[in-house]
């Protein structure tokens, strides 16, 4: 367990201020915009940077006050920070030398976590000419050898290419399972902390504004700047009425069927939400009277891996997914009409 209470920090106009637990060997993703405070919580939790005041606890000891060396934490900063006078051995095996480690014990070590990264013939080459993705598994290399309890990766895989960035990002997965060890990833990529978290935090400013599975961050977002980062692309004002069935949503002349809401906490015109990955389109002329129906024109079309992501022209211009398959089947595209439904529970309003 990681407990941070209160951790404060402040660079001229800029105030840091964190609380979090952690769960052991937890893969633990840190969203934010640049500029948000992720490398400063970081650096702070290394040691690198003196807090103001507060505490970490890691399994109950306090770390807070210990030099970053004597600190059970890795840190892998975004550059890597390899040193390119040395061969791969050499910075792998750094920890290690500094300690004044046995030479026997080092290059069996050296060894085993090069193994484990799969960078065995790469351990008497000079750092400089090394790809990417390479230099990225050094780093981690030299970071795991001394065998820490957390594991801090800042942007690991922001320089790599698509494809190299989801093979790291996989077998970072598999090493934190592997070792068990709890890890805490900073990025900015809604796709990379999908391929990674156990669980998600979303910093704004300083501070960590929401903590959930991603499931439930996208799914609930507690403010309109936590659904823009996961990606919420149709946000409307509108007039809401509660009934018995849940609620009565009009905008632009449109009629939804919605959710409950807490009409205390919520004044007209409210703001909400259509789920772009709960929208259906469909071909037929059936009856869906649990459903909210929308006909318009395809005025956009992102072509992204399995799925397409349409923009709909209606009342509302609308955004919704749909599989590459059911684009086939349905023969959708640019400027074609379509229908497309959801339930009420494709609707959020926020609090």
């Amino acid at each position: 367990m990681i407990e941070i209470k209160q951790l404060k920090y402040q660079i001229g106009t800029f105030d840091l201020e964190i609380s979090l637990k952690l769960k052991t060997n937890e893969y633990f993703v840190l969203l934010g915009m640049t500029g948000s405070g992720k490398t400063l919580f970081l650096e702070s939790l290394c040691g690198l940077r003196k807090i103001n005041s507060g505490s970490v606890l890691i399994n109950g000891m306090e770390i807070s006050a210990l030099s970053p060396w004597r600190r059970p934490v890795a840190y892998v900063p975004q550059d890597g920070a390899l040193f390119t006078h040395m061969s791969v051995e050499k910075n792998i095996a750094f920890a290690l030398s500094v300690q004044h480690q046995p030479k026997d014990y080092i290059e069996s070590e050296v060894k085993t976590v090069a193994r484990l990264l799969h960078i065995e013939p790469l351990l008497k080459r000079k750092i400089k000419g090394l790809s990417g993705g390479e230099c990225q598994r050094v780093a981690l290399a030299r970071a795991l050898i001394s065998r820490p309890q957390i594991l801090i990766l800042d942007e690991p895989v922001s320089a790599l290419d698509e494809y190299t960035r989801a093979q790291v990002c996989s077998e970072l997965r598999n090493i934190q399972k592997n070792l068990r060890l709890t890890v805490i990833h900073v990025c900015h990529s809604f796709d990379e902390a999908q391929m990674v978290s156990d669980r998600i935090g979303i910093m704004q400013k300083g501070r960590i504004i929401q903590v959930g599975t991603l499931e439930d961050v996208m799914n609930k977002p507690a403010v309109l700047f936590v659904a823009q980062i996961m990606r919420h692309k149709n946000i409307f004002q509108g007039i809401a009425e509660q009934n018995n069935e849940g609620s009565v949503i009009r905008v632009n002349g449109l009629v939804f069927k919605g959710p409950a809401f807490d009409s205390d906490k919520n004044q007209n015109p409210l703001t909400f939400s259509i789920l772009p990955w709960m929208i259906e389109a469909f071909d037929s002329e059936g009856e869906f009277s649990d459903r909210n129906i929308i006909e318009g024109e395809i005025i956009e079309e992102n072509m992204g891996g399995a799925f397409v992501e349409y923009k709909l022209r209606s009342l509302i211009d609308i955004i919704f997914y749909i599989s590459r398959m059911d684009q086939s089947r349905l023969k959708l595209g640019l400027g074609r009409r379509c229908q497309i439904r959801f339930s009420s529970s494709a609707l959020y309003i926020f609090p």
